[in-house]
Formats: C-alpha cells, structure tokens, sequence
C-alpha cells in the first residue's frame, strides 16, 4: 500500500509523455516507491490510481492521457479527454504484477498554448497510489 503526491511547480512539454514523480510520500507500507517507479514485492492483481491536475497558462482548451507503463512499456491508455485550466483527471487501472515487476505513470499532455501540469504548494495537485488486492 502506497501513496505519494506532489506540492511543487513542474511544467513537461506539449506533445511528450513525462514520467509522473511525486516524492511527497503520505505512506508506503512495504518501501517499493522510489523515483516516480512502483516495484511488487509480493505477486498478485493490484489496484493503481493517480489524479493530475493540469494547467494551460493560455487558457486554450488541451488534451490529456495517463499511460500505465508496466517493465518500461506502456501497458494501458487513459483518455482524459479535453482539458481546461484548472481542470483535474484521475484514473485507476487493475493490474497483474509478479515479484519485481514496476509500473510508472506518463501522462501526455497536448494542445495549443503553454499546458503543463500544475502543481502547487498549497495544495495536492497530483497523486500516485496503489494496493495490492489480490496475492497470487
């Protein structure tokens, strides 16, 4: 069981999946969050949420997707659908892992203006969290 969120100013470039690293730890029951990257300890289906709050300074409607990526490959694709400024995007997603296997998020971030992800220092703007629900 874990979750992480993050409370800092952080920009990506439109058009390119940015790994999701949020170093803010809330609890982490078993230590296997390091670096923006999840790694099972024990085999079995575990449940992944994240939430992003994405910010476009131009005001310009954008588009937004969260990839799963499970081993370094993307596993699954989340459309968020059209975004505006200040407008929030969560997803969960079922996944099976086995003894060493990680998972990491990407979000894409797409549009005309100057989208990014908007964190902030007084509040949780992005969040990544995970359980293991059912042991092999």
């Amino acid at each position: 069981l874990f979750c992480y969120d993050e409370r800092r100013a952080g920009a990506v470039s439109s058009g390119v999946a940015t790994k999701l690293v949020c170093d803010t730890e809330e609890y982490d029951t078993h230590d296997r969050y390091a670096s923006g990257r999840f790694t099972a300890s024990i085999a079995g289906d575990y449940q992944f949420s994240t939430t992003l709050r994405v910010n476009n300074s131009s005001g310009v409607s954008t588009g937004a997707n969260i990839s799963f990526y499970k081993n370094g490959s993307e596993f699954n694709r989340a459309f968020g659908g059209a975004v505006s400024d200040g407008s929030q995007i969560s997803v969960s997603m079922p996944i099976y892992l086995g003894i060493g296997d990680y998972v990491e998020i990407y979000p894409l971030i797409s549009g005309s203006g100057t989208p990014n992800f908007n964190y902030a220092t007084s509040a949780i703007t992005c969040r990544f969290s995970g359980a293991l629900v059912a042991p092999a």
